[in-house]
């Protein structure tokens, strides 16, 4: 367990120490107005200061529903970000022996895409600004060793209503790398925006947050995700009508955003030297490309699906709902977009030929899903052992199995586009 997430106090009955807590009820301080949202394990509401009438956000956690290294990781991390204007403030923490709750500033202005939609004019340079805002903010986190790791628009909200400022809340599945953890494993965040090597469990950094960076602004121009993976789309296109009015450089950000491969992804710090980013050289006219009923649709879409069911991140609690909003996609899936006009693929029988290949294509898959499996499981006991003997053991292990998904990997992706290569044609 890394120091960030050791708890700090000598009192049994508590997480924190008195630096790091005030040890009364809330109430005392805070008259609640109104509910804003419930989560798995708590409850999000809206309240006011009695000595000087501010609103605030505070989030209320059962201590029994969570585990504590976890709750205090999550107010330490977002406790570095005080003075930086792009991340939602924590002002304080109250502890009782039962429950945490977390004082924060109160943001009115609304979720990224509801914003979007409710404006009338929008161009490739308001996507530009708003890109811009999300990669100074994770600039800004990558610099502290911290990876958000659920970056999407439900968490990233306008200061006020009118405002084109962006703050990033929800720290609850963040992590810091340091020598002791210079890697992350746990399978986490929300699958639209998720990274593959996430799902590969081979250990990854800061490179996925560029990737969730890079889904975010490819929904920003088209409406849209890039990647259906119910309907089996995995590869990256530009489509017509949605991309024909897109210049040419924002795909080329998009693809290097999106590159399968971390390490040639661009930094943070790389794409704010680009053009397009930083707002020089980019379109300014409004975009006609129907993106604002596009993504409404998109918007409904996972609202209603939030309401069917909640997302579980791999070894941390439930997500609790986003802090200012009632809607929280959090499917462990990306949803189906019925009302977004795509390419239409003309649909054909399957012979014997066809079947096979898809077979073939399958026991593949399900092999890979073995070795992150093993993988996984080494990784728990090496977790959890006290013995130091076992724990080197599995630490070579570990490392061996990495080697061999890794070959697996480089095996599957020659394999694959051969066999698709070999489907008859019908």
């Amino acid at each position: 367990m890394s120091a960030w997430n050791v708890p700090s106090s000598t009192n049994p009955d508590y997480i924190f120490d008195d630096k790091e807590s005030l040890k009364k009820s809330v109430s005392e301080d805070y008259l609640i107005t109104e509910e804003l949202g419930m989560g798995a394990f708590g409850v999000v509401k809206k309240a006011m200061n009695i000595m000087d009438q501010r609103v605030v956000a505070i989030k209320s956690i059962r201590k029994t529903d969570c585990k504590p290294e976890e709750l205090v990781l999550e107010v330490r991390l977002q406790r570095l970000f005080i003075d930086f204007p792009g991340v939602v403030k924590i002002e304080q923490v109250y502890e009782s022996v039962n429950k945490i709750n977390i004082v924060m500033e109160y943001i009115s202005g609304g979720e990224l895409f509801d914003a979007i939609v409710e404006n009338e004019f929008y161009s490739e340079a308001d996507a530009s600004n708003l890109v811009k805002q999300i990669v100074n903010i994770v600039e800004y986190l990558h610099s502290k060793n911290v990876v958000h790791r659920d970056l999407k628009p439900e968490n990233l909200l306008f200061e006020k209503k009118g405002s084109k400022t962006l703050k990033l809340i929800d720290f609850g599945i963040a992590s810091i790398l340091d020598d002791t953890h210079p890697r992350l494993f746990e399978v986490v965040g929300s699958r639209t925006y998720m990274a593959p090597e996430i799902h590969m469990r081979t250990g990854y950094g800061k490179a996925v947050d560029l990737y969730s960076t890079g889904v975010i602004m490819y929904i920003l121009l088209c409406g849209y995700p890039p990647f259906d993976y119910e309907q089996g789309i995995y590869e990256l296109a530009f489509g017509s009508p949605e991309w024909d009015q897109i210049s040419t450089t924002a795909k080329d950000i998009i693809r290097l955003l999106l590159d399968p491969d971390p390490a040639k992804r661009y930094t943070a710090t790389q794409l704010k030297n680009i053009q397009w980013i930083s707002g020089k050289e980019v379109p300014k006219d409004k975009l006609d490309n129907n993106i604002h009923k596009t993504i409404k649709n998109y918007v409904d879409t996972t609202k209603m699906k939030a309401r069917i069911g909640g997302e579980r991140g791999g070894g941390h609690r439930p997500r609790v709902m986003s802090i200012f909003s009632l809607a929280n996609p959090n499917s462990p899936e990306t949803p189906p977009f019925p009302n977004v006009k795509k390419p239409e693929k003309k649909k054909k029988s399957k012979n014997k030929e066809q079947e096979l290949i898809e077979l073939l294509k399958s026991e593949i898959a399900n092999h890979g899903k073995g070795f992150n499996k093993l993988n996984e499981d080494v990784h728990k006991l090496q977790n959890t052992t006290q013995n130091p003997i076992l724990k080197d053991q599995m630490d070579g292990i570990g490392k061996e199995i990495h080697i061999m998904i890794n070959a697996f990997h480089e095996l599957q992706q020659g394999i694959t586009p051969k066999l698709n290569k070999a489907i008859p044609k019908t």
